[in-house]
């Protein structure tokens, strides 16, 4: 029952506003752009005194990688992933899959479902910008957003002079895999596109040693097949000298076998996925004052069927979404307030018929800088959210950013963050209950930044940030008599922790060096049990790691750039009660590329290795990974800026 729950999921996209993710990029904040972490000026509005990550640097780097690879190499959190092309969710400080907002350009894109993403099939490049907010942001962002917030953020902006920028990137590798990108750019004073197509195969056939037979056999990972296309278009269009009309729309299509555990039978599973995701705002800012409304529509179908079911499992969900938003800015005080709603409605057999569901939210957000300088700032905001089957929750936050010297940074925050039960724990037959409480608690952070730059060619960068969570009514599905699962509120959990990043870059004339870590500790505990099994008070989590870090080094000369990146997961508990655990493991992986530029055209060529120490490991059980393998590619970049005609030009 537990595995058709999660087959059957189905994905929509609601809440969210951020005004940043509409901005045009030359209005966002000016940062330090130096390896991979940077967190110098966090660009997310009012949440200045949260931690908060870039990966934009990493974007480049590997033009074939989805969000999961992205995460993995360059932060401290942990996916778990079900294997290559599977199933990918995250942990979030110590928090479930369900705790985590994914938003795409102020679109919280997770199921309402399950109230999760798949990273596994979101392709990394196709935006322009990814980042992370570390930490409960309910307010910003709405249900879901406990643990804390991915946000990525298409290519868009004009520009005083024409631009033309085209990519082609191709790639080949292991397992029969291929992958192909195409990518066209054109901006003006008046208008962009951005066009992204995207598709990847891979038979995905990989070896790995087999731990549970009699002298470990190398074997053949069987019926885990895949493909996938993806299409992105971005459009902007400036209406007025203080206005403009940007449109996003995605499609994503996904084909893929389910390989069986190591302990079960191959059943022939196979699920395909398609979403549609459009996205309109008119946007008019004069002065100090900015007015935007949204208009979204999300609409995705799932199809899952093996030798055990008798007819396919489809599902289809469809999202409508307005946000009406106003922003004041003035030298010492900004406000932002704006009302949303969302109408949700599934059809799935497993609901008993059709079900439809409005939500409305209204938010207010306060930053205020007593001096000029901005050296300290402090914020405060508010969001209500109320839900058609009287749910309504709150989620108040207080933050400050206090600049203690012109090279350290303190900030403290407190946050409420709530979850709203999925449409799966309410309305699925059997099991559902839509008398679910709604899961919350306050989040409590302080952490400190030092940066400095030597010589202006050598900066070195570094964060520590500590944090404590409550989540009350944790929600978990349960076995019952009857032979079937439902979901009930059942404990309280905590988790405390603490963050760490450090980055070092050398820049000379023709050498550069950048050494990017991170480090996530995160100790999730049971600490009130509300309904039986009072034995698991006190124990961790299962699937979430007390520790995980990456490290990555850059060295470029002459072109030339070597990539080496080093990732650690800790053990992670695999039952309740703590009896069973799944092994940590260490990945090595490394790249090697040349950049040749002739005029206006530069290629690139490139050589990746994955798990170069051939490391046999397993980041779920009985699902095993891959051993050593390879790809190889290359891409072919276009880029011109073309000088606007004068009157003496006619």
């Amino acid at each position: 029952m537990f595995v058709k729950r999660y087959i059957i999921l189905q994905l929509c996209a609601l809440c969210a506003h951020m005004a940043f993710s509409q901005a045009p990029a030359d209005t966002m904040p000016k940062q330090k752009t130096l390896g991979v972490v940077v967190i110098y000026d966090n660009p997310v509005p009012f949440a200045a005194a949260s931690r908060y990550t870039s990966l934009n640097d990493a974007l480049g780097r590997n033009k074939s990688s989805t969000l999961t690879d992205l995460l993995q190499e360059n932060t401290g959190i942990y996916l778990k992933n079900y294997g290559p092309g599977m199933l990918s969710t995250i942990a979030f400080r110590g928090t479930g899959a369900e705790h985590t907002a994914l938003v795409w350009n102020s679109i919280t894109i997770n199921y309402p479902v399950l109230g999760l993403a798949d990273f596994a099939v979101i392709p990394a490049n196709g935006f322009s910008s990814v980042g992370l907010l570390h930490g409960s942001s309910s307010t910003l962002f709405g249900s879901s957003a406990i643990g804390g917030s991915i946000l990525l953020r298409s290519k868009q902006g004009f520009s005083d002079n024409k631009r033309i920028q085209t990519q082609a990137s191709f790639e080949t590798g292991s397992y029969n895999r291929w992958f192909g990108n195409v990518n066209s750019y054109y901006s003006s004073k008046t208008f962009f596109s951005n066009t992204s197509l995207q598709w990847f195969s891979a038979d995905n056939d990989y070896r790995f040693v087999n731990e549970f037979k009699l002298k470990k056999p190398i074997e053949r990972q069987i019926n885990s097949a895949i493909k996938q296309y993806s299409l992105m278009q971005d459009l902007g269009f400036k209406t007025g000298e203080y206005s403009k009309i940007v449109a996003h729309a995605w499609y994503n299509y996904t084909d893929r076998q389910i390989p069986p555990t190591l302990t079960s039978s191959n059943t022939a599973a196979m699920q395909q996925d398609r979403s549609l995701r459009l996205l309109a705002q008119w946007d008019r800012q004069a002065y100090n004052n900015r007015f935007y409304v949204n208009a979204a529509y999300v609409n995705d179908y799932i199809n899952y069927a093996d030798n055990y079911i008798t007819s396919p499992s489809r599902m289809s969900t469809s999202t409508l979404q307005g946000v009406y938003n106003y922003t004041s800015n003035s030298q010492a005080l900004d406000v932002k307030a704006g009302v949303e709603g969302q109408y949700f409605t599934a059809d799935i057999k497993e609901y008993n018929g059709f079900k439809a569901e409005w939500r409305a939210s209204v938010y207010a957000n306060v930053s205020y800088a007593p001096d000029l300088r901005k050296w300290l700032l402090l914020s405060a905001g508010y969001r209500q959210i109320f839900v058609q089957g009287h749910i309504t929750s709150a989620a108040p936050t207080f933050g400050l950013r206090w600049r203690i010297r012109p090279t350290i940074i303190f900030k403290v925050s407190a946050s409420r963050s709530f979850r709203i039960p999925t449409l799966n724990e309410r309305y699925y037959i059997p099991g559902g209950n839509p008398s679910l409480k709604p899961e919350g608690g306050w989040n409590y952070e302080a952490g400190v930044l030092y940066d400095r730059g030597f010589n202006n060619n050598f900066n070195f960068m570094a964060e520590v940030t500590g944090f404590a969570m409550q989540v009350n009514n944790w929600l978990q599905w349960q076995p019952t008599n009857f032979g079937y699962w439902e979901p009930k509120n059942l404990k309280q959990v905590l988790s405390r922790g603490a963050e760490a990043s450090i980055t070092v870059g050398y820049t000379g004339k023709k050498f550069e060096a950048k050494l990017n870590t991170a480090y996530a500790l995160a100790i999730a505990t049971n600490q009130k049990i509300y309904d039986g099994q009072q034995g698991i008070a006190g124990k961790d989590l299962i699937y979430t790691p007390r520790n995980v870090a990456s490290a990555g080094l850059t060295l470029t000369w002459y072109g030339y750039s070597l990539f080496t990146n080093l990732q650690y997961t800790g053990m992670r508990y695999t039952t309740t009660d703590n009896a069973q655990t799944v092994d940590g493991y260490v990945l090595l992986n490394a790249r090697a590329s040349k950049d040749i530029k002739l005029k206006n055209f530069t290629l690139s060529i490139w050589l990746q290795a994955l798990n170069l120490t051939n490391n046999s490991y397993f980041n779920l059980p009985y699902r095993p990974m891959p051993l050593r393998n390879y790809r190889v590619g290359l891409t072919v970049t276009f880029d011109k800026q073309l000088k606007n005609k004068s009157s003496n030009d006619k």
